[in-house]
């Protein structure tokens, strides 16, 4: 049984997801293109735990698949998914922009919102308030990957924030951030700079 709710399951861990890693990972051996209905993911404290029975159809196995596996997946679904999105810049501060990002189902979508900052970023769909709200307190050990992931900075994640990242020109929300943080210390330089000019001359 897993110990994450179904919400963030089905976000980071699902069927597609494990069984796509497993047909990467054991090329030739699994005969079917999508996940046999009697599979299980169940996801535990440090991995996920993957069994498909044995039917007269096919061999059954179980094996483990690791959260950097999943993660890995993740990245290359939502950079794939960013790519097939439209992005408009919306409004570009010296440490901040906002863009509108359309869905991936094209015209019959809605429109989602992404605000980029040196604190990192946000998108409102559904997707990144899930695994925002969730990761954390559910998979601690899944949130401190994400600390370590380029990729992720330690933040959740979606490709509507991708493709708004990439249109502008970053290649990881960890470029971006880095970018705006050192243009922010520039300007807080460059103001006390200027004030210790100016309490120069009121003394001179």
């Amino acid at each position: 049984m897993s110990i994450c709710s179904s919400e963030l399951q089905s976000q980071l861990f699902s069927k597609i997801a494990a069984w796509e890693i497993l047909s990467y990972k054991y090329v030739g051996e699994l005969w079917r293109c999508t996940a046999p209905p009697e599979m299980r993911v169940e996801v535990y404290t440090h991995c996920a735990y993957v069994c498909v029975p044995k039917t007269d159809k096919h061999r059954g196995f179980s094996t483990f698949i690791s959260f950097w596996e999943f993660l890995d997946y993740f990245m290359c679904r939502s950079i794939s998914k960013a790519s097939k999105v439209q992005a408009f810049l919306m409004r570009r501060g010296r440490y901040a922009e906002v863009w509108r990002v359309t869905s991936s189902q094209g015209a019959t979508g809605k429109n989602y919102r992404v605000e980029l900052s040196n604190l990192g970023g946000l998108c409102d769909c559904w997707l990144f308030r899930c695994f925002g709200n969730r990761i954390r307190r559910e998979l601690p050990y899944c949130f401190k990957l994400l600390q370590q992931s380029r990729f992720f900075d330690g933040q959740a994640m979606c490709h509507h924030l991708v493709a708004a990242i990439h249109r502008g020109h970053a290649s990881s929300i960890a470029e971006f951030k880095a970018e705006s943080q050192r243009r922010k210390k520039e300007d807080r330089e460059r103001r006390m700079r200027e004030q210790n000019e100016a309490r120069t001359q009121r003394f001179c």
